[in-house]
């Protein structure tokens, strides 16, 4: 384990009379934030400021990150509070981290409180804060919700990717909350269909072309090859290996 070998030299440093630095504690404390074993990183927070070193953004967001891996949202804003109030000031990385725990709990309004946040801090929200706000009110079925941060992205000249796109899909494909079986089933084809045609107008507009995953809900969605088909020959564009989407050259 990296964890217990990076424990081992640090010993070893102190053995020999070599005084450890914020980046010394810091490179154990993440090793433990990797392993999973984040109380342990914590006690290494807690010997650097005992220590005298002043943790950094890299010290926190090692733990801040790892909460949010492992679903923990509250203790990853919790950390992400505590470093601000240590005049640590997060960077988009930090945010993007308790973002995407929220996408991963389907919690699309604290997604985006969070980004909103972020923003009043000054900190410039960019293609994965967006993603990850879109990909939470998709896995909670709000369509509408997830179609206007897409419009919030285009505003902040973001442009939408492929991945973007396919969280959208998802939320068409899925009743939202709150909404009883029959109501779903009843108006579960046409709401379908007619989301995924205004999802494939809005890539049509931009050229941007679905992959192979995203295509596949599409033709879900619109409940028959032939109408997916025909509105396949619209989207004309390329989708770049990284999921990022970019126009016809």
């Amino acid at each position: 384990q990296q964890a217990d070998k990076a424990s081992h030299w640090f010993a070893g440093m102190r053995a020999a009379a070599v005084e450890p630095d914020v980046v010394t504690f810091t490179s154990v404390l993440e090793a433990h934030a990797r392993a999973g074993r984040l109380e342990e990183a914590t006690n290494w927070l807690g010997k650097m400021e005992a220590s005298a070193i002043q943790p950094n953004v890299m010290s926190y967001s090692s733990i801040v990150n790892g909460y949010a891996q492992v679903g923990q949202h509250d203790l990853a804003a919790k950390w992400l509070f505590q470093m601000e109030a240590k005049q640590v000031m997060p960077n988009v990385y930090c945010y993007n981290s308790v973002i995407n725990s929220c996408a991963q709990a389907q919690n699309g309004p604290e997604a985006a409180l969070w980004l909103e946040r972020m923003e009043a801090k000054g900190i410039r929200p960019d293609l994965v804060s967006f993603n990850s706000v879109v990909k939470a009110f998709g896995r909670a079925g709000l369509a509408s919700e997830a179609f206007d941060w897409l419009e919030r992205m285009e505003q902040h000249a973001v442009a939408p990717t492929v991945v973007t796109y396919t969280s959208i899909a998802a939320a068409c494909a899925r009743a939202p909350p709150n909404v009883s079986p029959a109501s779903a089933a009843a108006a579960g084809p046409a709401a379908a269909a007619a989301c995924a045609a205004r999802l494939l107008a809005h890539m049509a507009e931009r050229a941007v072309r679905p992959d192979a995953v995203l295509q596949r809900t599409i033709d879900r969605l619109a409940g028959s090859h032939r109408s997916a088909g025909s509105i396949r020959a619209t989207s004309e564009g390329c989708a770049d290996g990284d999921g990022s989407a970019r126009p016809f050259e």
